[in-house]
């Protein structure tokens, strides 16, 4: 797979929805990463209006428009998925898994908006008391929209895959998650398995209309209460419900301001004539003894969730807190001294990501195996091992022109004895002495002399391009082989062009090789030698020689015996031609 798909997972929250993408990087590594859909970076609210237009919208547009028009506002629908009943907003029925669906078609857009090209795979996390019913009943309504790309997995093991890459878990360690939402609570065991994904054991227990959404109430009654308000933003009519939207957004503030500060105040509209509003203390005492009760009974659920997976509380490696309101400091407090196990707080919009690795997970398992990168089951990468491909040997340039030269001399040399011994000549012959006095080897041992100078290694002894080989040879061919009527391939001899201008050793000659013709014989470059080179004299067979009329051979130097003459009566043969087996001199 390449490196530019993506996976898309979304979290569908009670009352807020989070959006996380991954990837898998080239080393193997899976990178995830948050997707705002609104105007925060960590998810959206579950929520849906109906535009001026008639059209449903979500996100910011949602937002504003359920502020000016909260008639046309649908929340948490997310909780609804599955019910046959259909939710009206407006003049406008929907049921709540068609719409789920057409948010999920709506992020989509916006995620593919933003990284130029769809999303491969599209990964939902949803509640982990959700039943086959809702699951079947959302992946209908997306296929209704030509979604079918589409997996689904529990927000408890979502989660807990962003945890064990922080801590990585033994395979067969469990643990437990305490999910406090916004409208909701879920206690859930999980477990790792032995391939690596983590898997629910026993039942999950949930307790609705226990969450951050009760909190809020508890805290907005505690405020009207106080500021004795209570029939003063009661009277029906738009500008009543926009002042209670306003208070209760006052009320979420202050249970935020709760976690971290002693006391908070909150804004309380009034319409009594006499004054705009009233302000409302409220500590951190006070808000605890509001929630305790609910905070007992979520105690309670969890301890049933453990005893359900068939796990004893000290089998249980750590439990672990989710939810926007898990971060009350009065949770962590209650579990310490309940249960007595470690404690850990997982990031926002754990669910998405975690969905989202879990979804990369599941592409890269079914792509081609020579096309991905093996990872690890918790998300660390390992680089696939490809084919190797083996590089074909190379000579280095130097070893290779130096082997060529040799070769070339040696091809040279064994085809100028050839051309010898067909012209009937010995190839031990002696020097020949030119003119000025400088002798010209004929024999073997001139032939590889003559090659191994006449052979340059390239400019300055480095290795170049490796011109043919001419080796100067010279043959004093007797007298009778000088005919016209003798064919040119027994007299010829390659010759290179001399270059008298150049000391030894002398140039080597780009041109080709030129061939004897009958009218002349292009000269050679003499190959001058400090001494004569004498081989011991070698007996060698009679050759047949051209009829008597013909005038003799030239005779060899006084110090090796001449060649044997045949009778002068013997009729001579036709003369043979060279050896078609034997190499050639020029390369």
């Amino acid at each position: 797979m390449s490196e530019f798909e993506y996976v898309l997972a979304l979290e569908l929250g009670t009352s807020r929805i989070a959006a996380a993408t991954a990837r898998l990087a080239p080393s193997g590594e899976i990178t995830d990463s948050t997707c705002p859909l609104g105007r925060q970076d960590r998810g959206v609210e579950a929520l849906a209006a109906l535009s001026d237009d008639g059209a449903l919208v979500f996100g910011a547009a949602a937002e504003d428009t359920a502020a000016r028009a909260p008639e046309r506002a649908l929340r948490g629908f997310t909780a609804h998925v599955g019910d046959e009943i259909p939710l009206v907003a407006g003049d406008r029925a929907i049921t709540a898994a068609d719409l789920t669906a057409e948010f999920v078609d709506w992020a989509r857009d916006i995620v593919a908006t933003r990284e130029d090209h769809a999303p491969a795979s599209l990964v939902v996390a949803h509640p982990a008391s959700w039943t086959a019913h809702r699951t079947e009943a959302l992946r209908a309504a997306l296929s209704r929209r030509e979604i079918t790309d589409v997996e689904f997995v529990s927000a408890a093991e979502a989660v807990t895959i962003v945890h064990d890459e922080q801590q990585t878990l033994a395979s067969g360690e469990a643990i437990a998650v305490f999910d406090l939402g916004g409208t909701a609570f879920e206690a859930t065991v999980v477990r790792k398995t032995a391939g690596g994904p983590f898997r629910s054991i026993g039942a999950t227990v949930a307790l609705v209309d226990q969450g951050g959404s009760s909190f809020d109430d508890a805290v907005l009654a505690h405020a009207l209460t106080v500021a004795q308000a209570e029939g003063h933003i009661s009277t029906p009519g738009s500008d009543a419900d926009r002042a209670l939207a306003r208070l209760r957004r006052s009320c979420i503030a202050a249970k935020h301001a709760l976690s971290i500060d002693g006391e908070a105040t909150i804004s309380v509209p009034l319409d009594d004539g006499k004054s705009g509003e009233a302000t409302v203390r409220i500590t951190r005492s006070e808000f605890e003894a509001m929630i305790e009760p609910s905070l007992d009974a979520a105690l309670g659920a969890l301890e049933r969730a453990i005893t359900d997976s068939g796990r004893s509380t000290d089998r249980v490696s750590a439990i672990l807190l989710t939810g926007g309101s898990s971060r009350i400091p009065l949770i962590a407090q209650l579990l310490s001294e309940r249960f007595d196990r470690p404690l850990a707080v997982v990031v926002d919009d754990a669910g998405a990501r975690g969905a989202a690795r879990r979804g990369i997970l599941d592409l890269a398992a079914r792509a081609p195996r020579d096309t991905i990168a093996d990872v690890a089951p918790h998300g660390a990468g390992v680089a696939a091992t490809a084919p190797r491909r083996h590089r074909p040997l190379r000579m280095p340039r130097r070893t290779a022109v130096a082997l060529s030269v040799v070769a070339a001399a040696m091809v040279v040399t064994a085809g100028a004895a050839a051309t010898a011994f067909a012209a009937g000549l010995s190839p031990t012959s002696a020097d020949k002495v030119t003119a000025d006095g400088s002798r010209t080897a004929t024999g073997p041992a001139g032939f590889g002399l003559a090659a191994l100078l006449t052979v340059p290694l390239g400019d300055g002894g480095s290795a170049g391009s490796v011109e043919p080989v001419v080796v100067p040879v010279e043959v004093d061919p007797p007298a009778a082989e000088q005919d016209d009527d003798v064919p040119v391939a027994r007299r010829a001899a390659r010759s290179p062009i001399a270059d008298s201008g150049r000391s030894t050793p002398p140039a080597q000659s780009t041109t080709d090789p030129v061939r004897t013709t009958p009218s002349g014989t292009t000269p050679l470059a003499p190959v001058t030698t400090p001494r004569p080179v004498t081989p011991p004299p070698v007996v060698q067979p009679s050759v047949d020689q051209p009829p008597a009329e013909q005038p003799p051979a030239e005779e060899p130097p006084a110090e090796e015996p001449p060649a044997e003459q045949p009778p002068a009566e013997q009729p001579a043969p036709p003369a043979p031609d060279p050896d078609p087996a034997a190499p050639s001199p020029e390369l």
